[in-house]
């Protein structure tokens, strides 16, 4: 696959994510149940899992790797914070004032 395609793919994955994060907490936000949804469920995972399939796509075909490139430890990291604070803002039970 050229690099055009990856990069593509890895925004758009990119973008998908996103939304469907805003759409999961506006949902968690006004009560609604978003876990009962099976494609609620399901599709943020398989979206992540090709953004991470062509995010090391493009690493290992432009030969930039993470601790190499400042930029793409940065992205690292960024991805990292934003598990964890997801993992936080939308945990089943949280209070309001956890997710705010």
């Amino acid at each position: 696959m050229d690099h055009s395609t990856l990069r593509a793919i890895h925004i758009g994955c990119a973008g998908i994510s996103i939304s469907l994060f805003v759409i999961r907490s506006a949902l968690q936000w006004v009560g609604i149940d978003w876990r009962r949804g099976r494609w609620l469920r399901t599709v943020p995972h398989v979206n992540d899992t090709v953004l991470l399939g062509a995010a090391i796509a493009l690493a290992v075909t432009t030969s930039q790797y993470p601790f190499a490139q400042s930029w793409l430890t940065a992205k690292v990291v960024a991805l990292c914070a934003y598990v964890a604070l997801g993992r936080v803002a939308l945990r089943r039970g949280a209070p309001p004032r956890t997710r705010e």
